[in-house]
């Protein structure tokens, strides 16, 4: 899958040349430090992270809105024993933050995840006191399922969930 489309949001997949944009929003202090690896990237660095990347079992997406990139959204981690993968965002573009474009590309993904890519379940690892994500994914349907580390924890969304969630999201995403 190369792209994902709603409305005026588009979900292109990562590719080489993303990847410096990738690496300037991961090193902004607003984003590593809701990282479990909040230390600077350097290109290199970059270059070997997209390279060990199995197209298989990661999706990585940069957000559009308007045709303007503004962030990054993902599944990686695929169990597929549990029919499992882990999802991620992030907005880097500050005046995007809390516009409701992430919900409109978490549709996009979560509707990809459990549609066409059969998942039964998406879990996503969240800073504990990063209360925006937190509440967040709890809007979305995620639920607590275990702490990871002093900093991190897991929660997780069924597709049963989603799709009992899947109406009410879709009219808050059609404001956008």
């Amino acid at each position: 899958m190369e792209e994902l489309k709603s409305n005026s949001i588009t979900l292109t997949k990562l590719n080489e040349s993303s990847l410096e944009l990738l690496r300037n929003w991961r090193n902004t202090p607003q984003i590593s430090n809701n990282m479990e690896f909040c230390g600077y990237i350097t290109s290199e660095d970059q270059k070997i992270w997209f390279n060990n990347l199995c197209n298989e079992t990661n999706y990585y997406f940069i957000i559009h809105y308007q045709n303007r990139k503004i962030g990054l959204i993902h599944l990686n981690k695929f169990d597929h024993d549990k029919s499992s993968a882990h999802a991620g965002l992030f907005i880097a573009e500050n005046e995007y933050t809390g516009t409701g474009i992430s919900l409109g590309a978490s549709l996009l993904i979560m509707t990809y995840a459990f549609d066409e890519l059969n998942l039964d379940t998406i879990y996503a690892k969240i800073k504990r006191d990063n209360q925006s994500a937190l509440k967040y994914n709890s809007e979305l349907g995620f639920m607590f399922e275990k702490h990871l580390n002093e900093s991190f924890s897991l929660y997780k969304t069924t597709k049963h969930d989603f799709l009992e969630k899947k109406s009410i999201l879709i009219k808050l995403a059609q404001v956008i």
